[in-house]
């Protein structure tokens, strides 16, 4: 096999990747998103101490009349990040991003906020924060 005639058929077999490709990911995109499902997250009027509270990746932030919720994984590699009382900072122990109170970026290397997520208030009282995993 010469040069041209290997060069003409690993243009083709690329090009058979890439219509394979093109045409398959539709199917696997949705096997994909398929498995996708709703996490949600009770905070009972008991389990709700001072002003974070955390339970199955969620920190549940209060105020006197009003809770946020943000997501406990860090926006750069999805370590879990923890809550510094001292500071009332979260961190990241993986590689050191730090967030505000508020779960707002203050240093890399993440560059987005932490997920704020819903927080839903139920008749009984207790909060109900949802999540998509």
């Amino acid at each position: 096999m010469n040069r041209r005639n290997f060069l003409k058929e690993a243009a083709a077999i690329f090009t058979r990747i890439g219509l394979a490709l093109a045409v398959g990911y539709p199917a696997f995109a949705f096997v994909l998103h398929s498995s996708r499902r709703t996490i949600q997250v009770i905070f009972s009027h008991q389990e709700r101490r001072g002003r974070v509270s955390f339970k199955n990746n969620v920190f549940l932030l209060q105020e006197e009349q009003s809770a946020r919720a943000v997501s406990a994984r860090c926006t750069h590699l999805g370590c879990t990040v923890q809550h510094d009382p001292v500071s009332n900072r979260f961190v990241c122990p993986c590689h050191g991003s730090a967030f505000d109170a508020e779960g707002r970026r203050i240093k890399g290397p993440a560059e987005k906020d932490l997920e704020t997520l819903p927080v839903a208030l139920s008749k009984e009282g207790d909060l109900t924060v949802s999540y998509v995993l």
